[in-house]
């Protein structure tokens, strides 16, 4: 027989006779709840007379029992099968009060749930009886039955340790919360709440609490349990509060911050229903302390979330009729003493406090009273912008900002005047570029309200010079400003900035062209118009500003549909063939068709990723038909004899189907290309920027078309095929033939370098997996020529990439190797073993991304540590001068086009004193050192 049936029928023998049927249907009861089938069914068909005679006996059986030992299995069989039977009788007591029907009590149950709640922390581990018990007493607190404060003692603690656990699910804060009425029951002021107090704490440290509505509510209420409680759960939140500003990301702590606020507020709110006496302690205790950290602490990111505490908590709250009175209330003793301590920081976080508690008043006060304070209010603002710490300034600026913006009605006539002038005279305060930036943000934000619009009508012109300001920051806040404007139909932003100094600064400031663009978009490219306008203002817009037009072209996608890019495209290319068909004599070399060619070609290459989609498959079709290479690209070649508008032509035939003529054209142009410099003559100091700009604008729109056509192995083997030519092994056996035209080795090194320096990922894949052969070769090569400064740049910088590529190594090192077995047991790392035969020769050889640079640095230490003649020898054997180290700390420059930034610059700081003190009077290597640490 099944043992809890067993017990069951023991339990009624031992309660005297159970009249016929009954032992089944206790029994069924019994087994059916500890199943978890049909126990409702069962225990709705046991009657009351059965109810009386199973608790009964359970009572008396458990009698047999003084004390619980844990040890003693048959009395926790017994305690597990009251549990069950106790929960079926309280189901049934559920089920018929709904239906408004009262149960009575059977007599020994209150003596089974007694001994129950007795042996709660006495058995141990037993989660399952543990979970069953406390569903009892949290039935039985709800049910409200007779004798529930006795079970609160241990009943209320195990259900909040359940609810702590790592494990936890929300059905146990529920359970927790379904019975908080059971906080009352305790004495918090006793020393016997202790334990139940620190297991409360704990609650506030909990996410099923923290986060969930029913749980922050339950966390509010704790409040009201005790004055001396107030000050334990201050001192709780407080340390979560500084926790999670050090430890959280800004995403999680602002989240932390803000349901401990909500929190506050709340059990503040709620305690005006307890007593006096528990609201002033939250103000006094809690609230004001708070106040007072957030204007004292040193650390500004816990300042700014304590202030975003009182923010959410308390001054967002004002529409509560309480809460004006409390925030001047609290606030009065110390923050207008605040404002004008000697410490700038206090004073700032000062400023901030109240910046967003304004307007301080007493709802409750006098007219008069209420004046008053509001002119004192006012005479601190325009104080605190004049006050000697810029920081102090900015937070005056913003305090002063949204006065004017949100309460712009009720600031008198006479004080918006005089902010306004206040404005204008910190607009031009050279001292701090961040005022100048707070006021032009104030600006910004004043401007939603409309009531303020004609007054910063008249102000708003003295911001025009500013677009030109040193300080990039307020430039960026300048254009916002003005795109703010745009939105207005009561002010137009040219009459702020004139168009002419908006296209000056788009021509020249390349992190504000994408906001420019879009400030000047309808002036130049009106959406709604079906072309010739658009045609007559771009080209207009050449002839004057041909710089900032070209930037435009470069950032216009950024603010319209592919559509509109293609079809500003096509009526450029239209352009372009209306003026050959009309004019066989136009200057092919001008600036304004060299200006509209490269706006096709930027505006093709900026949506060229977009066009491949199906998405956008209509565009490419109408751009390819309109601009295609019989339709567009044939025609120019045939007609333009300038070099500079063969080149975009290039650019623009990258972008359609491989033309194999154009591809043989493209080459031969690179072989009879004669460079300015060649190998031997570039200057000691490497090409400048301008320089290798000039180069870039003749010989990358070729390359880049040979690339977009996935010609690669072309540029490889011209590459090769030039070295090979210029640059022989030192042994090598006689080539039969002719030699083939070659590009010039000064060409073909800067060609590498430039594909690079463009798409390093990209190109290094395909050049390292279908021409890894090759790039061996010429890795090898190259070696050959490292007495050249450009040369054995560009050495470097491929090997980085390559060993980048094998295994995310980070750079190379020049060694001399001994012997052949010491070559041979380094085989792993060679990256070229192409000479290792002999008894000296130059190899490469691949580390760990920190070591190698580390290497690379101490290599340049002991160079520039070795003297000052012009060239000495390499510790490590390279013969090398002072301009080889250069291009060295160059060639490390490349780790940041990598990714490989961050080691690169902390081994660079880690030697900079020591560089610093060998390189003094070598102007250039510092120069070159400065650039990279930039």
């Amino acid at each position: 027989m099944d043992d809890t049936v067993a017990v069951a029928c023991a339990v009624g023998k031992g309660s005297g006779r159970l009249r016929e049927g009954e032992t089944s249907a206790v029994a069924d009861a019994c087994a059916g709840w500890a199943k978890g089938k049909g126990a409702k069914d069962a225990a709705q068909r046991t009657t009351p007379g059965t109810w009386d005679k199973v608790f009964g006996g359970f009572s008396k059986r458990m009698d047999t029992f003084p004390d619980f030992q844990r040890e003693h299995g048959e009395e926790l069989k017994m305690l597990e099968l009251v549990g069950q039977v106790v929960l079926a009788w309280l189901g049934v007591v559920q089920e018929r009060r709904k239906d408004k029907v009262e149960c009575a009590t059977p007599k020994g149950l209150v003596s089974c749930v007694k001994r129950l709640h007795d042996c709660m922390f006495l058995v141990g581990e037993e989660k399952e009886f543990l979970k069953t018990v406390c569903k009892i007493f949290e039935l039985w607190w709800v049910l409200d039955l007779e004798s529930k404060d006795q079970f609160v003692p241990h009943a209320l603690p195990m259900m909040v340790v359940f609810s702590l656990a790592e494990d936890a699910k929300n059905s146990d804060m529920k359970r927790v919360y379904n019975i908080r009425g059971m906080l009352q029951v305790p004495d918090f002021d006793d020393d016997s709440a202790v334990v139940l107090k620190n297991y409360l704490l704990q609650c506030f440290l909990s996410p099923i609490y923290l986060y969930t509505a029913d749980g922050a509510k339950f966390l509010s209420e704790l409040f009201w349990l005790s004055e001396a409680f107030v000050q334990d759960i201050h001192s709780t939140v407080k340390g979560q509060i500084q926790l999670a500003t050090r430890s959280l990301s800004s995403e999680e702590s602002s989240k932390t911050i803000a349901r401990f606020a909500e929190i506050y507020f709340k059990a503040w709110r709620g305690g005006f229903e307890v007593s006096e006496a528990i609201v002033d302690r939250i103000e006094t205790v809690m609230i004001q302390d708070i106040m007072d950290a957030s204007i004292h602490v040193k650390d500004e990111k816990l300042a700014s979330g304590l202030l975003r505490f009182l923010d959410i908590g308390f001054h967002d709250n004002k529409k509560d009729p309480n809460v004006d009175a409390m925030l001047l209330r609290l606030y009065n003793p110390f923050l207008w003493r605040s404002l004008s301590v000697a410490n700038p920081t206090v004073r700032r976080n000062a400023v901030r406090v109240f910046t967003q508690a304004f307007p301080l008043e007493n709802p409750e006060s006098s007219i008069e009273e209420r004046e008053r304070l509001n002119v004192k209010q006012y005479a601190c603002v325009e104080t605190l912008l004049k006050d000697d710490s810029p920081m102090v300034r900015v937070a005056a600026v913003n305090c002063a900002a949204r006065m004017l913006s949100v309460y712009w009605e009720i600031v008198p006539f006479n004080v918006r005047v005089s902010l306004l002038s206040f404005f204008g005279v910190l607009l031009g305060d050279s001292s701090s570029a961040d005022v100048r930036v707070a006021v032009l943000k104030a600006l910004e934000f004043i401007s939603g309200n409309p009531l303020s619009r004609d007054a910063l009508k008249a102000f708003l012109p003295q911001v025009s010079l500013y677009i030109h300001d040193e300080s990039r920051s307020v430039r960026n806040a300048l254009v916002n400003l003005l795109i703010r404007i745009k939105e207005m139909k009561d002010i137009k932003f040219y009459q702020v900035v004139g168009v002419e100094h908006l296209l000056e600064r788009l021509a020249k400031d390349k992190t504000l062209a994408p906001k420019l663009t879009k400030l000047v978009l309808e002036s130049v490219y009106p959406q709604d118009d079906p072309g010739m306008e658009t045609c007559t203002r771009t080209i207009k817009l050449l002839e004057s500003h041909p710089q900032a037009a070209i930037s435009f072209f470069e950032n216009v996608h950024r603010h319209v549909k592919v559509g509109k890019v293609v079809k500003l495209a096509v009526i450029l290319g239209r352009w372009v063939m209306n003026m050959i068909k009309e004019n066989e004599t136009f200057d092919d070399g001008g600036e304004l068709l060299y200006g509209v060619m490269m706006g096709i070609s930027l505006l093709w290459g900026s949506i060229a990723a977009k066009l491949a989609t199906a998405k956008h498959k209509q565009a490419n079709k109408q751009i390819l038909g309109e601009l295609g290479f019989n339709e567009f690209i044939k025609p120019i070649m045939e007609w333009s004899r300038s070099e500079q508008i063969t080149s975009l032509v290039y650019e623009v035939a990258g972008r359609l189907p491989c033309n194999e003529n154009l591809v043989k054209q493209i080459i031969d142009g690179l072989c009879d290309y004669k460079p300015p410099y060649s190998i031997a003559s570039i200057p000691k100091d490497g090409l400048k920027k301008s320089q290798f700009d000039e180069l870039a604008m003749e010989l990358a729109p070729g390359l880049r078309c040979l690339c977009l056509w996935k010609k690669s192995a072309k540029i490889v083997d011209m590459i090769s095929q030039s070295l090979e030519q210029n640059y022989p092994p030192v042994k090598r056996t006689k080539q039969k033939g002719n030699k083939g035209k070659t590009v010039d080795t000064f060409v073909a090194l800067w060609s590498l370098q430039f594909i690079l320096a463009n798409d390093p990922h990209a190109v290094r894949k395909e050049l390292f997996t279908k021409h890894r052969k090759k790039m061996d070769i010429i890795l090898a090569k190259m070696q050959n020529m490292i007495d050249h400064p450009f040369a054995f740049e560009t050495l470097v910088k491929l090997a980085i990439h390559k060993a980048v590529f094998d295994g995310e190594y980070g750079a190379m090192l020049i060694e001399e190797e001994k012997t052949e077995s010491e070559n041979i047991s380094k085989n792993n790392n060679l990256m070229d073993e192409e000479e290792s035969g002999e008894k000296t020769s130059k190899r490469i050889v691949c580390h760990n991304t920190p070591k190698v640079i580390t290497d690379i640095m101490s290599c340049v230490s002991d160079m520039l540590a070795a003297g000052s003649t012009k060239k000495r020898k390499n510790v490590k054997g390279t013969e090398c001068t002072e301009d080889l180290v250069g291009v060295l700390l160059l060639a490390l420059s490349e780790c940041n086009l990598l990714g490989m930034g961050k080691p690169t610059h902390e081994c660079i700081a880690e030697y900079r004193d020591h560089l610093g003190a060998s390189m003094k009077g070598n102007k250039r290597l510092m120069e070159r050192v400065a650039d990279i640490t930039a």
